[in-house]
C-alpha cells in the first residue's frame, strides 16, 4: 500500500517492452530482471502476465472519463440504463432505512 507523500517513478513502455521481451525470450528470472532494472518482482510479473494475455504492455489509465463526445448512441444507452437501475436501487436502500 502506497504511503502518504510516497513519488512513484514512472517507467517507459519501451523500457518495460524491453524487459517482458527478455523474460519471455530468453528466459531470465524474475530476479534477474529486477537487480538489472530496479523494477519490483510484482510490476515484471503483471507485465508479462499483461503482455501474455493482450499482447501490448500500455499502461492502462484507470479512472478517466469517458469523453461523451467520441462514445456511439449504442453505449450512451447502456450508460443511461445502468445509471437509471443504480438510482432505483438507491432510492430503494434509502427508502428501507
Amino acid at each position: 500500500m502506497a504511503k502518504k507523500g510516497q513519488k512513484f517513478k514512472r517507467i517507459d513502455e519501451e523500457l518495460i517492452l524491453k524487459i517482458v521481451k527478455e523474460k519471455i525470450t530468453e528466459g531470465k528470472t524474475y530476479s534477474e530482471l529486477e537487480k538489472k532494472y530496479h523494477v519490483s518482482h510484482g510490476s515484471i510479473m503483471t507485465w508479462v502476465k499483461r503482455y501474455r494475455d493482450k499482447g501490448y504492455v500500455n499502461r492502462e489509465k484507470q479512472g478517466v472519463k469517458k469523453d461523451p463526445s467520441k462514445m456511439t448512441i449504442e453505449e450512451l444507452r447502456i450508460e443511461n440504463e445502468i445509471l437509471k437501475k443504480f438510482q432505483a436501487f438507491l432510492k430503494q436502500q434509502h427508502d428501507k432505512k
